[in-house]
């Protein structure tokens, strides 16, 4: 569960830093594989499906099919407030007392807004 967790929180980081409008959604799976291809590599974590490109192109599906993204005229994806409240409970769950991803054009709060999160392997 832990995996899946981390997962949608990168996901969810990714998309909250970048903000509305600035990704479609194969360039938010594809940003966020990549990072959690890079905390894998820093943290020895030796597991492939973690930065799996299908696992993130489903959890981008599902959050549309929920209502929490939808795309713009021009297929960007939006959201709003809720995201925001749900990314920092998914913070709290992942990484208690990790700051929520800072929003585009903020400063970050925290060093892990730039990383997301370090990966924890127990």
């Amino acid at each position: 569960m832990q995996p899946s967790l981390q997962r949608g929180y990168l996901l969810l980081a990714v998309l909250i830093q970048r903000g509305a409008g600035q990704l479609t959604a194969e360039e938010l799976a594809e940003h966020s594989r990549l990072l959690a291809e890079r905390l894998a590599l820093l943290s020895g974590l030796d597991a492939p499906e973690f930065f799996d490109t299908r696992l993130f192109v489903r959890l981008v599906e599902s959050l549309e099919l929920e209502g929490w993204l939808w795309r713009d005229p021009a297929g960007r994806l939006m959201f709003d407030e809720r995201l925001r409240e749900a990314a920092a409970e998914l913070a709290a769950a992942v990484r208690p007392g990790a700051a929520p991803p800072a929003a585009a054009g903020q400063p970050p709060r925290k060093r892990a807004d730039h990383v997301a999160f370090r990966l924890r392997c127990t």
